[in-house]
């Protein structure tokens, strides 16, 4: 009874983040299908331009370091006497939004970068940036973009990294000092972790494939997320579908220890999910590219499930 009470928890929270998504996708109007003989040469040229860099004239970003200069003027171009060649720097957490692409024909000749760049701060300071500066050193305002720029850093993956082990570390010692519930030592009764475990190595191991044979549909989706996986390409919806499935199954654990557990041992359990979650996704990440991820992925996942089926046949 009480299983079939815990399934119907995780069928609600299901169907919940259907609705959700039905709701979301239902609320947008895709713009109108137009011809290219219907456009001007300039939205031609904008539409190309948008294909090929993500964004466009209107995109909006935030700064992320407070040495993003911006030039008065565009360098090789002759101004007049009385424009003082100045330069802004902006600063740290300002948003600003580009008005003007310039992409000049000879730009070998004049030394500089294909692309630059017009933008106007919230101070509305106009001035110019090399494209590849301007990325480098600020993200698409969108908090998901912000999010995928925290976590792409490989030093972060490694800070990370060491923090899962040594939750690991320290939760393992309360559990042979206490004899605490520990994920793969001591484990409750739930199929739940063992699929939540599984979802998040399939998870790492799909992003790692994207970033492998489809980099660019990443690219894309960071300079235009959504948590909505409708109309995304198949690849990019899977891992979406897959990331809103390991917060509803972690959800689903919360409640499944809540019942089954005291407290302290709850606590003991989760850190102990949390901090494998986040090694084996780590690990997985890193070595899929180098094909050893293929073989952890499979060794893991029959580690899990033969450790789920021993806990069943001693209950």
């Amino acid at each position: 009874m009480k299983k079939n009470k815990h399934f119907s928890k995780f069928i609600k929270l299901v169907l919940y983040l259907l609705l959700f998504i039905i709701l979301n996708s239902c609320a947008r109007s895709g713009n109108p299908l137009r011809s290219d003989w219907l456009l001007t040469e300039s939205q031609r040229d904008s539409a190309v331009f948008s294909k090929y860099h993500h964004y466009n004239i209107g995109t909006n970003f935030i700064s992320t370091s407070d040495s993003l200069p911006l030039y008065s003027h565009l360098p090789g171009i002759v101004v007049l006497t009385n424009v003082s060649d100045t330069t802004i720097y902006l600063k740290e957490g300002m948003d600003f939004i580009v008005t003007e692409i310039f992409k000049p024909l000879d730009f070998k000749e004049r030394g500089i970068d294909s692309v630059w760049l017009r933008v106007a701060s919230d101070n509305m300071h106009l001035g110019w940036v090399e494209e590849n500066v301007m990325l480098e050193k600020s993200t698409p305002i969108s908090p998901i973009s912000q999010l995928i720029t925290k976590f792409s850093g490989r030093h972060i993956y490694w800070f990370y990294f060491i923090v899962a082990v040594s939750g690991l570390i320290s939760a393992f010692r309360k559990y042979r000092r206490k004899k605490m519930w520990f994920l793969h030592f001591k484990d409750i009764y739930s199929i739940y972790p063992t699929v939540f475990m599984a979802c998040v190595a399939t998870s790492a191991s799909v992003y790692a494939l994207i970033q492998m044979y489809a980099p660019d549909l990443w690219v894309e989706y960071y300079f235009n997320p959504s948590l909505n996986p409708v109309g995304k390409p198949f690849i990019i919806a899977l891992f979406l579908c897959l990331v809103w499935l390991c917060i509803l199954l972690l959800i689903t654990v919360i409640f499944e220890l809540y019942e089954k557990v005291s407290f302290e041992d709850a606590a003991s359990y989760f850190v102990s999910l949390v901090a494998w979650a986040g090694a084996v996704y780590i690990v997985l990440t890193f070595t899929i590219p180098i094909y050893v991820g293929f073989l952890f992925y499979i060794i893991y996942i029959s580690y899990i499930v033969y450790k789920y089926k021993s806990i069943k046949k001693h209950i």
